[in-house]
């Protein structure tokens, strides 16, 4: 429900594949549920992990990001001079710069549970956040994932372009 993934191809050839997980109120209900029962958490350990996710994202947009380049120096979203430009659209296609591009350097067995799109033999992790406006309306704002206003994130540059929609 919070993931999605596109692939780019060119004469045969993957130019890029992307997976993104909207890291929403919704998707963060999911998974503190989940790594709860995962690791056998108390009510205690819950709510404090819980107040941990809802600090982490408060005035945020945040994705979990996979993406795979055939050519690892073009796997660069964290760098100033990177080959690619990320932005979010909201649904008036108001253009939104990250400010936060977070290359994730090892990837954990909890990571590949809970993202199962990650291959840590190919691509690279990344965590993206968005500012959202105190007014705004946006995924981590506390809607239902189902009734969040509708967000493209974009992935652009001169070897392809991409984009993955919510809702």
């Amino acid at each position: 429900r919070w993931t999605r993934t596109e692939t780019v191809h060119s004469q045969f050839e993957t130019q890029i594949k992307v997976s993104a997980t909207l890291k929403s109120s919704g998707f963060n209900e999911a998974y503190l549920e989940e790594y709860g029962r995962v690791y056998a958490l108390t009510e205690d350990e819950k709510k404090r992990r819980e107040a941990l996710l809802a600090d982490t994202a408060a005035g945020f947009t945040e994705f979990f990001v996979y993406v795979y380049t055939p050519e690892k120096e073009k796997n660069d979203l964290d760098r100033a001079n990177s080959v690619w430009k990320v932005f979010l659209l909201d649904g008036k296609g108001n253009r939104t710069d990250p400010v936060e591009v977070r290359r994730i350097g090892k990837v954990t067995p909890l990571m590949q549970e809970f993202f199962p799109y990650v291959n840590p033999y190919y691509g690279v992790c990344y965590t993206i956040r968005f500012p959202v406006p105190a007014a705004a309306g946006g995924p981590s704002a506390g809607k239902n994932p189902s009734s969040e206003a509708p967000v493209k994130l974009i992935f652009t540059g001169v070897l392809a372009q991409l984009e993955l929609q919510w809702p």
